[in-house]
């Protein structure tokens, strides 16, 4: 699959089955039950309220700002805020919708998991609801929105990954360090080699991945190398990660374990600050990390940021994708939801007010660029930074699969990295790892045939 010059999209899934959840289910789909974590989630936009209630994950500081901003121009529409953590938040969600819960107007989606709700009819239609969508926010936001040729969803933030190094590990150890220029990136061989070298004069840890052991962060790697997403078929529903590719990547993975140059056992919250004690020689993480930028602005560390690595041979390749915002079908009054949606996702100012708080990118086109202005202004930042994101954005980013299989696929996978952090052989782990999501994805196949 060619990545350059263009968005990438590893494979637009279409389907058009209505019943597409009823036969999932007689099938023996789990959708997680999860009524123990409900109470204390209600409070919907009942009968045309002005209160709406909104579920996302992030802590309530994070949208204190915007949803006071949108009260204000919103007079007699109120926003009440519920957050679970990432790991329990869909299985609430699945729960809540495949009851028909109408005590809550909208609420956040992962990207990926997109079709699978919209497949279910836990989303409501927004394609003629909210005007030119497309114009108005990032082209991959926009893709990573849809489903079926139809919008459900609003984008709210993108992502990108870049390398950050640190300055003084690398001078020691005698490293001329990476740059900004996409054009110059260096090979994970030899970001490797320098971790190695790096790791050999100071250096703790000579690597190491943010979103350790998870698909987002390592799906560059069998895509750089030509292995693509993982899925195959028509509707992406058929294993693929046995393939040359997908082997070579997680071989070079395991070693960077196996030879010490990451540590084993450390949660993907914990790594930046790995980076930011100054323990880290390169890490793989978002750009504008607060917890990274706070360490130098106190005169802790000096860092750098260069590209995101790619295999020899193969093609640049970086991850993207984050979170977008719908609206509960169930409601019957959603227009002061549809009002929330539209202040945060397509005006600059909720834009950038929803984006103050958080380590991400506004997708909304205007605000995209004012925040790249104010990362160009930022003195803790690196020369070139922004321009750097801009690039990848429109030339390497690659999208997660777009399926219905997407969290089985997601949950199975991610078991699989982290036994390959740990020192399991590459080979048969990913084997049994196809084998288990042939037989969770079977199930979703089958329903779609007898559609």
């Amino acid at each position: 699959m060619s990545v350059k010059g263009r968005h990438v999209v590893a494979s637009r899934v279409e389907y058009s089955r209505r019943d597409f959840l009823a036969r999932a289910v007689g099938a023996g789909i789990s959708l997680s039950a999860a009524g123990a974590l409900l109470a204390g989630c209600g409070g919907g936009q009942e009968g045309g309220s002005g209160e709406i209630t909104f579920i996302a994950t992030d802590e309530p500081s994070v949208w204190k700002q915007v949803i006071g901003g949108f009260e204000d121009a919103h007079a007699g529409i109120t926003v009440a805020y519920n957050n679970y953590p990432f790991d329990q938040l869909n299985s609430v969600l699945q729960s809540r919708l495949q009851s028909e819960d109408t005590t809550f107007d909208c609420f956040a989606v992962d990207q990926p998991r997109v079709p699978a709700f919209a497949a279910r009819g836990y989303l409501a239609d927004l394609t003629d609801r909210v005007g030119d969508v497309k114009g108005q926010v990032l082209p991959t936001a926009y893709e990573a929105s849809q489903y079926d040729g139809k919008l459900y969803s609003l984008p709210i933030w993108t992502s990108e990954q870049v390398l950050y190094y640190n300055t003084a590990l690398l001078k020691k150890a005698g490293i001329e360090p990476p740059g900004t220029d996409p054009e110059k990136r260096w090979t994970w061989e030899e970001t490797f080699s320098a971790a190695k070298e790096a790791q050999g004069s100071e250096a703790k840890w000579g690597l190491v991945f943010s979103q350790v052991n998870r698909y987002y962060q390592l799906q560059p790697l069998p895509e750089s190398l030509g292995g693509g997403p993982g899925l195959r078929g028509p509707d992406l529903l058929e294993p693929d990660i046995t393939n040359d590719a997908w082997v070579e990547a997680f071989e070079w993975y395991r070693r960077t374990f196996a030879e010490g140059l990451s540590p084993r056992g450390v949660p993907p919250e914990q790594n930046a600050a790995l980076f930011a004690a100054g323990d880290v020689a390169f890490y793989v993480g978002i750009p504008s990390d607060p917890t990274i930028g706070e360490a130098k602005e106190n005169g802790q560390l000096d860092w750098g940021i260069g590209a995101h690595p790619y295999f020899e041979g193969g093609e640049a390749v970086t991850p993207t994708d984050s979170w977008s915002w719908g609206i509960n079908p169930f409601v019957e009054d959603q227009e002061a939801a549809l009002e929330w949606l539209k202040y945060v996702a397509l005006t600059k100012k909720g834009a950038l007010q929803g984006a103050q708080n958080v380590p991400v990118l506004p997708a909304q086109n205007e605000a995209f660029r004012e925040y790249l202005d104010q990362i160009r202004t930022e003195p803790t930042e690196p020369d070139g930074v922004a321009d750097l994101i801009d690039y990848e954005l429109e030339n390497t980013a690659v999208h997660r699969p777009r399926t219905i299989g997407y969290v089985q696929f997601e949950e199975v996978l991610n078991t699989a990295f982290d036994d390959i952090s740990t020192g399991a052989d590459v080979v048969p782990t990913l084997r049994r790892a196809s084998e288990e999501l042939g037989r969770e994805l079977e199930p979703l196949r089958r329903a779609l045939k007898q559609g």
